[in-house]
């Protein structure tokens, strides 16, 4: 089975930030990177190109091809949880999830509290295995800085047991600002 981490936080925590230096960091190592981003409110695909068009007039499903890249728009039933998606993650060595707060996946909380005496949404999961802040915290979880996309590189690695798989430590790599 492939590793999944889901990353969870508030809104505008930086979640999009750090996956995005995470997947940098392990392509570096020679790893393939799928990604999930989960959208509880909806979104919108390709808004305004002729390639949405298609699904925007009422296809079921609707596929985007082009020799590189491949894009899929199809209706749902219900809320797909990660373990639902993972059929699409052909060739990936790792999954990394942003969202699924409520899953009982492994999860990085990216801690930024609103204010004063807020807590990490997920302090008592058991599923939580380290927590991305700024903040100093009473836990016995690993804190990682923000910046730290080294450290969390090779905690994840560790944590995956993909170590065995990809060079001994991640390159350093600083999360866009």
């Amino acid at each position: 089975m492939k590793p999944i981490i889901c990353f969870v936080g508030r809104s505008n925590s930086g979640k999009t930030t750090l996956v995005s230096a995470l997947i940098s960091s392990l392509r570096a190592l020679g790893l393939k990177v799928g990604t999930i981003k989960h959208a509880a409110n909806g979104f919108q695909f390709f808004k305004g190109k002729d390639s949405s068009l298609h699904k925007l007039s009422g296809a079921s499903v609707s596929i985007v091809a082009s020799p590189n890249m491949l894009g899929i728009l199809m209706d749902t039933e219900s809320d797909k949880n990660p373990m639902e998606l993972m059929k699409y993650m052909e060739g990936v060595d790792i999954v990394l999830a942003e969202g699924y707060k409520s899953s009982d996946l492994p999860k990085i909380e990216v801690f930024v509290p609103k204010k004063l005496g807020d807590l990490p949404l997920c302090i008592n999961d058991p599923k939580l295995l380290a927590i991305v802040t700024k903040e100093t915290l009473d836990t016995q979880l690993p804190l990682f800085d923000p910046q730290d996309i080294k450290g969390l590189t090779d905690f994840i690695l560790k944590v995956t047991a993909l170590n065995a798989s990809a060079p001994q430590t991640a390159p350093e790599t600083k999360a866009p600002r």
